[in-house]
C-alpha cells in the first residue's frame, strides 16, 4: 500500500510550538495518537524541534496545556542531536542495516584546525616560489604568517564541512574548467585534493571522522533507527537545510505514524511565482525565504498543495503581506499590478523605527522593552544579529534595572580573561610597553584581596616607571627606575609632586617583582618552540597572576590552553614568540562563550536560530540595515563564486535565504517593532532589502504611518536625554585672592604670562603639573634639551682649553647626550643625522666666534628681584644659554633655538622678551661672574634646524638700534604687568593671545576647556 507523506503548516501568526502542543493533544497531528482512552499514549510518541531552547519551552507548554495533574511527556529531542546509547535497544542495529563500520569519534575541532594550518603553511611555500617564478626570479621562500595560516585552516574547516554537508564529492574538482584559470588557481586545486587524497586516509589511521561527515552518519542511522520503531513521529519547525536533516524529514512525513509540520509555509503566494523561486541561477534564487522548504516539500514527493495547515492565520496575519513582499524577483511586476490588501489589524501592531545613529536606536529599543516590563503578565524580545547593538540596548535598559535574559554568546578573544592572556602573552614575549604593563596590572580580572593597598603599588610603579620614557632591559628596567626611587633598598619620604609615598613604592616593587615572576615560564621561552609548548607555560602564567572567579572567559581561556598543551598535532606545530600572541587571538576568535542565563527574566535577547519558534507578546527586530540583517555574503579564500558553482556547493546567499525565513517567521508576532540607525559610525546605511520591500508593498502613505509611530517613542528617547539648550561656557578667567598669585616665574613664563595667563594660573596657583605621558616618545622638548646639553658641554670644554678635533668632540658628546634616547628610531634616522650637521657646522661658527669674544659663558643661571606696587619682591629667573664678552665689556646674550625662532617684531614688541630680560638680569648683575657694567651689544638667536644651512646666528634687529634701550624697555613693560596681576580684580584668562599659544602652555588646555568657548580660530563665541 502506497504511504501518502503527511506534511502540515503552520502559518506565522500563530505560536508554532503552542499550536503544535494543541493538535497534537487534540489527536490533529498524528490520527489516532494520543489514545483518549490511554494517559500513558503521549509519552510513546517523539516530538523532534531544531534546537534545545524550543524542545525546553515544548515541554514548558505541554505541561501548562496538561493540568489535571502528571503527565508523560513524549520523547521531545533536537533534531539531529541524536543519542547513540538508544540504538543499543534498536531492532535491526541501523549501522548494521547501513552496512557501515562503528562510527568513530569525530575529530578535535582544535586538532582539527592546527593540522590543516600545517598543511595551509607548506602550501603557502609553494604559492611563494610560484610568484617567484612568475617574477622570473630564483624560487623564494616567504612563510605565512601563523594567524594567518589559522585564520585560513579556518576557512577551509568551513569549506570541507559544507563540502561534506551538501554531499558533493571532492572530484567535482576535476570538472573546474582550467581556462582564463592562472597557476595560482592549479596550486589551489592541488591543495584542495589533499582533502580528496589523503585527509582520509589521515583520519583512518587516527581512528577519527569528520565532524560534519560523522554527524551525517549519526543522523542517517537515527533515521532507519525511528523508521523501524512504530511509535507516532513528528518533525517540526525546520526548513531542512541539511541534506541529512531532508532525509530524516521526508523519512518522518512518510511513516505510517508520522507527520512532518513546516514553519510557515506560503500558501498565498501564486503558482508563478512559486515555481520562479530557486529557478534564477546562482545566488537570487537561493535567498528567498521559501527556497529551504520549497526544496524540502520537492524531496518529500510532495506539491505544496498537498500540504495541510494545521491552523488558519490570525486575524491580525500578515501572510499575504509577507508573501507579496518577499515575492521573487522575476515576478515583481505584479506590485505595479495590484497593492495586496492590508487589514488594519495586521498594520496595528506594526512600528517602524529610524533612528538617526546606533545609540539613539538601543535607546528607543530599550524605552519599547521597558515598557512591556512594566506589565508583568507581558514579555518582550529582541532579536538581532548585531552583538554590538544588543549590548547597547542592555546597557540602556540598566539604568532602569530591567532584568534581561540574553542568550546571545560572545566571542571568547572579546573577554576580560582574554585580555589578561593576550597582555601577559605581549608582555612576556615582546618589548614590554608600559600601557600593556598598566593594563595588565590594573585589570579588574585579576584577583585582589587588597584594592586599596594594590590602587598605592600600581600608582607607584605608573608615576615612578612607566611615565616617559621607556627604560632598556624590558620588566628589569621598569624594576630598575623603581629602585633608583628607593636608593639602597629604603624607601624615599613622600613625594610630594607625584603623590607617590614611599609605602606605595615599596608596594609597587613587591607587586612588579610578582608579575615579572609570574611571566617567567612564558619569558624563559626559545625564540621557536611548538604551540604546545608556549600553551602551557602560558596556562602556568595564568594561573600565577591569578584570574578572579568571577571573570568572563577564565574557564574557556584555561581550557583552551589545556586543550592546546594536550593536543598531538600542536606538538609538532612549531611557531615564534612574536607569532604566538596573533596565534592565540586567532584562535579565541572562532571561540564563544555563552552568557550565564537569567530564566526569570521577561526580556529577552535572542539569536535568529533560538528566536525562530518562540511566542512572545512583542518582538524587536533591530539592526535592519544591508550588511547585518541580513548579513553581507563572504566567500571564502579557496573558491571564487564561479568555481563554487562548477564544484556543485551552494552560494553563500543561502544563509540570507535562512535569514529571511526567520524574519518572515518573526513578522508574524501580533505586535512588530522593525528598528534600524540610518547612519553607524557617521555614515550612512542602507535599509536592510526586506525593510525596502515592505515599504514598496504598503505605499509611502502607509508606510509613512507605520514611521510616525515609531516617531513618537524617537520622541521619548530624546526626551529622556534632553537637557535645556547648551550655552557657551565663558572664557575662564579666575582671579585669586593675592596671597595665592605669583612672585617668582621664568623668562619663558613671562612670555606665558602675556599669552596664555591660565598656564601660570593653573601651575603656580593651583600647584598642578602635567605627567608625563606613558611609554613617552621623544619630541621637539627632548631634542632641544639634547642639542642644548651637548653644545653647552663643549662650550665649556672650548672655555677651558683648546679642542684637538672639534668635530669628533662635539660629536663624541652628542653621542652621550643621545644614548637615553637611541632606542627610538626616529631619533637615530631624524635627529641624528640632524645633529651631525649642526656639529660640523657648529665647531666652525664657534672658533669664529671666539676669534672675536674674550670669553664664552655657557648655561648660567641668574635672578632679578624687584619692589612691586603692593610691597612685595618679585624675582625673574633665568637660565642663558650663552653670554659672549669682548675685550672691551661688550656683551652678546645668545640663545640656542631647535624650533622656530621669533620674528624682529615680535621682540621689538615684547612678545617674545626672553633674551632682553636675560640682558636685563645681566644688567642688574643677576649673573654671577659677569660684571653688571657690561654693555649688552646684541641680542642672537643660533638657530639649530639641521637642515640647509644646519645652523646660523641671528642677531635681533632692534628698532633704532638701540638694544639697551629695548632691554629697559622690556623690563619696564615687565615691571607693569607684574603690576597689573597684583589686582586681585583682573583675572588669569585663558589664551588671551590665541595667535600666540603653543607648546607646553597648551598643557592647560583640557583645564580651561578651550574647545567648549573657542571657534576653530581660537577666538570666543
Amino acid at each position: 500500500m502506497a504511504i501518502h507523506p503527511r506534511v502540515l503548516t503552520i502559518p506565522a501568526s500563530r505560536p508554532h510550538l503552542r499550536t503544535l502542543a494543541e493538535a497534537i493533544l487534540a489527536g490533529r497531528v498524528v490520527p489516532g495518537w494520543p489514545d483518549p482512552a490511554d494517559p500513558l499514549s503521549l509519552a510513546a510518541g517523539t516530538v523532534l524541534l531544531p534546537n534545545r531552547r524550543a524542545c525546553r519551552t515544548m515541554r514548558d507548554i505541554f505541561a501548562e496545556l496538561t493540568p489535571g495533574g502528571a503527565v508523560l511527556l513524549p520523547r521531545i529531542t533536537p533534531i539531529g542531536d541524536v543519542d547513540e546509547d538508544e540504538w543499543a535497544f534498536a531492532d535491526p542495529m541501523p549501522l548494521d542495516v547501513l552496512g557501515l563500520a562503528a562510527i568513530g569519534p569525530a575529530m578535535p575541532g582544535l586538532d582539527r584546525r592546527l593540522t590543516l594550518a600545517t598543511l595551509v603553511r607548506r602550501w603557502a611555500e609553494s604559492v611563494d616560489r610560484a610568484v617567484m617564478r612568475l617574477k622570473g626570479d630564483d624560487p623564494l621562500i616567504v612563510s605565512t604568517a601563523t594567524s594567518d595560516a589559522l585564520s585560513l585552516a579556518a576557512d577551509l574547516m568551513r569549506l570541507m564541512d559544507q563540502v561534506a554537508t551538501e554531499r558533493v564529492p571532492w572530484s567535482n574538482l576535476d570538472g573546474i574548467v582550467d581556462a582564463g584559470l592562472d597557476e595560482f588557481w592549479q596550486i589551489t586545486r592541488a591543495f584542495l585534493a589533499i582533502a580528496r587524497d589523503h585527509w582520509p586516509a589521515h583520519l583512518a589511521a587516527l581512528g577519527q571522522e569528520e565532524p560534519a561527515i560523522r554527524r551525517d552518519r549519526i543522523i542517517a542511522a537515527e533515521t532507519i533507527r525511528l523508521a523501524a520503531t512504530p511509535g507516532p513521529l513528528v518533525a517540526a519547525g525546520s526548513t531542512g537545510s541539511i541534506p541529512a536533516t531532508r532525509d530524516l524529514l521526508r523519512m518522518v512525513a512518510q511513516h505510517p505514524r508520522g507527520a512532518l509540520v513546516l514553519p510557515g509555509l506560503d500558501t498565498d503566494l501564486d503558482r508563478a511565482s512559486w515555481e520562479a523561486i530557486g529557478g534564477t541561477p546562482g545566488a537570487a534564487g537561493h535567498a528567498h525565504p521559501q527556497f529551504g522548504l520549497k526544496r524540502l516539500v520537492a524531496h518529500v514527493g510532495i506539491d505544496r498543495e498537498a500540504v495541510e495547515a494545521l491552523a488558519p492565520p490570525a486575524a491580525f496575519g500578515r501572510e499575504a503581506l509577507v508573501s507579496a513582499a518577499m515575492r521573487p524577483a522575476a515576478t515583481t511586476d505584479l506590485w505595479a499590478q495590484a497593492r495586496p490588501a492590508v487589514a488594519e489589524e495586521a498594520l496595528a501592531g506594526l512600528n517602524v523605527i529610524e533612528a538617526a545613529n546606533e545609540r539613539e536606536e538601543a535607546l528607543a529599543i530599550a524605552v519599547v522593552l521597558r515598557e512591556l516590563a512594566e506589565n508583568p503578565t507581558r514579555d518582550a524580545a529582541l532579536v538581532t544579529p548585531d552583538r554590538a547593538l544588543a549590548r547597547r540596548v542592555v546597557a540602556e535598559l540598566a539604568r532602569w534595572n530591567v532584568a534581561v535574559d540574553d542568550s546571545g554568546g560572545q566571542p571568547l578573544s572579546g573577554t576580560p580573561a582574554a585580555t589578561v592572556a593576550r597582555l601577559s602573552a605581549a608582555l612576556a614575549l615582546g618589548e614590554p610597553a608600559p600601557p600593556d604593563l598598566l593594563a595588565l596590572l590594573a585589570h579588574p580580572a585579576l584577583a585582589c584581596d587588597d584594592p586599596a593597598g594594590r590602587d598605592a603599588a600600581i600608582a607607584a610603579i605608573e608615576l615612578r616607571a612607566l611615565r616617559g620614557l621607556r627604560p632598556t632591559g624590558g620588566l628589569s628596567g621598569f624594576a630598575r627606575l623603581l629602585d633608583e626611587a628607593l636608593p639602597n633598598g629604603r624607601p624615599r619620604p613622600e613625594d610630594a609632586a607625584s603623590r607617590v609615598t614611599a609605602e606605595g613604592l615599596a608596594a609597587g616593587r613587591e607587586l612588579l617583582d610578582r608579575t615579572i615572576a609570574a611571566l617567567e615560564p612564558l619569558a624563559g621561552l626559545d625564540r621557536r618552540a611548538p604551540i604546545a609548548a608556549f600553551a602551557e607555560a602560558h596556562r602556568d602564567v595564568m594561573r600565577r597572576l591569578v584570574l578572579d572567579d568571577a571573570a568572563v572567559g577564565a574557564e574557556a581561556v584555561l581550557a583552551l590552553l589545556d586543550d592546546l598543551a594536550a593536543s598531538p598535532p600542536a606538538a609538532g606545530f612549531a611557531l615564534t614568540r612574536d607569532d604566538y600572541p596573533a596565534a592565540l587571538d586567532a584562535l579565541m576568535q572562532t571561540e564563544t562563550i555563552r552568557l550565564p542565563a537569567n530564566p526569570g527574566a521577561r526580556i529577552r535577547i535572542l539569536g535568529l536560530v533560538e528566536a525562530r519558534l518562540l511566542h512572545v507578546d512583542c518582538v524587536v527586530l533591530a539592526g535592519l540595515v544591508e550588511g547585518s540583517w541580513p548579513g553581507q555574503t563572504r566567500l571564502d579564500p579557496w573558491l571564487n563564486r564561479a568555481m563554487r558553482a562548477s564544484f556543485g556547493i551552494d552560494p553563500p546567499e543561502r544563509r540570507v535565504g535562512l535569514a529571511a525565513h526567520d524574519f518572515c517567521q518573526l513578522l508574524g508576532q501580533r505586535q512588530v517593532v522593525l528598528t534600524r540607525a540610518t547612519k553607524a559610525g557617521g555614515v550612512p546605511t542602507v535599509p536592510s532589502r526586506w525593510m525596502q520591500r515592505l515599504a514598496v508593498v504598503l505605499g509611502e502613505e502607509v508606510w509613512t504611518g507605520l514611521r510616525a509611530r515609531g516617531d513618537e517613542v524617537l520622541a521619548l528617547a530624546q526626551a529622556l536625554d534632553a537637557v535645556e539648550r547648551p550655552r557657551p561656557i565663558a572664557r575662564p578667567n579666575p582671579a585669586p585672592p593675592l596671597a595665592l598669585r605669583p612672585t617668582r616665574l621664568s623668562v619663558t613664563e613671562i612670555e606665558t604670562l602675556q599669552r596664555d595667563p591660565y598656564a601660570v594660573y593653573a601651575r603656580h596657583v593651583l600647584k598642578l603639573r602635567a605627567l608625563e605621558a606613558l611609554d613617552q616618545v621623544p619630541g621637539a622638548v627632548e631634542r632641544g634639551i639634547v642639542i642644548h646639553g651637548a653644545l653647552d658641554a663643549y662650550t665649556r670644554e672650548a672655555s677651558a682649553g683648546p679642542v684637538a678635533d672639534p668635530v669628533a668632540r662635539l660629536v663624541a658628546l652628542g653621542r652621550d647626550a643621545f644614548r637615553p634616547y637611541w632606542d627610538d628610531p626616529s631619533v637615530r634616522a631624524v635627529w641624528w643625522p640632524r645633529y651631525l650637521r649642526i656639529a660640523a657646522w657648529f665647531a666652525g661658527a664657534d672658533a669664529d666666534r671666539r676669534k672675536l669674544f674674550a670669553a664664552a659663558h655657557a648655561e648660567r643661571s641668574g635672578h632679578l628681584d624687584f619692589e612691586t606696587p603692593a610691597g612685595r619682591v618679585f624675582r625673574l629667573t633665568t637660565k642663558a644659554d650663552r653670554i659672549d664678552v669682548t675685550e672691551d665689556g661688550r656683551a652678546e646674550i645668545v640663545d640656542y633655538k631647535t624650533g622656530s625662532v621669533p620674528s624682529n617684531p615680535q621682540v621689538n614688541a615684547g612678545l617674545a622678551p626672553q633674551l632682553a630680560l636675560e640682558a636685563a638680569v645681566l644688567k642688574a648683575g643677576g649673573f654671577a661672574e659677569l660684571h653688571p657694567d657690561l654693555i649688552v651689544s646684541a641680542l642672537v638667536y643660533a638657530k639649530l634646524g639641521g637642515r640647509d644651512p644646519a645652523g646660523e646666528f641671528s642677531p635681533v634687529k632692534v628698532t633704532g638700534g638701540d638694544v639697551e634701550g629695548l632691554v629697559a624697555e622690556t623690563l619696564a613693560g615687565l615691571k607693569q604687568l607684574v603690576a597689573a596681576y597684583e589686582d586681585e580684580r583682573r583675572g588669569y584668562l585663558s589664551w588671551a593671545m590665541p595667535q600666540y599659544v603653543g607648546g607646553r602652555s597648551n598643557d592647560y588646555a583640557h583645564l580651561a576647556r578651550v574647545k567648549e568657548w573657542s571657534t576653530g580660530t581660537g577666538e570666543g563665541e
